[in-house]
């Protein structure tokens, strides 16, 4: 009875530590996350109205376009300019300059960076052959139609690139 206890025993040790170690590590390569107005926002998962709820799509070495999506609001930034580590300004959303886009609403109007309502991104990583872009961001954008404005604050971001 003992050795048939002991094969027990040493069989369910056996298997938790099989259970232990096929545990997968959290993927901390697709997120965004940030403050909207102080309110913590966190990008959905796969689970947005998009196919892609979380994206990050590299066009040449000139323009890198983040988008993410929590439920209908979304978040997207764009740089204009060629993509290098470091800082790069927000501002007015013309096709030169790098800008930032708010959208809670799904609406045809969204808040928008412009000349008077700016931030930045910082590229901390741009592996290419890893094919992940990471960094922070702040803007302040202003409502189409109005004065209204929304401040995104603490932003920071870990998504996969896609390049085209």
């Amino acid at each position: 009875m003992k050795a048939d206890d002991s094969t027990i025993i040493l069989m369910s040790l056996l298997i938790m530590m099989l259970l232990i170690s096929s545990c997968k590590k959290k993927d901390n390569t697709n997120f965004l996350e940030c403050k909207v107005n102080g309110q913590r926002w966190s990008a959905d998962h796969g689970k947005g109205l998009g196919d892609y709820p979380l994206s990050a799509k590299m066009y040449g070495d000139t323009i890198l376009q983040i988008d993410a999506m929590k439920g209908i609001e979304d978040i997207w930034i764009t740089i204009y300019s060629y993509v290098y580590l470091g800082r790069h300004d927000i501002g007015a959303c013309n096709g030169y300059f790098s800008c930032a886009h708010y959208d809670n609403d799904l609406s045809t109007k969204s808040y928008s960076t412009d000349t008077l309502h700016t931030g930045y991104i910082n590229i901390e990583t741009l592996d290419k052959k890893n094919l992940v872009v990471t960094g922070t961001f702040s803007f302040n954008a202003v409502y189409s139609d109005s004065s209204k404005t929304v401040n995104i604050t603490e932003g920071k971001f870990s998504i996969p690139l896609q390049r085209y």
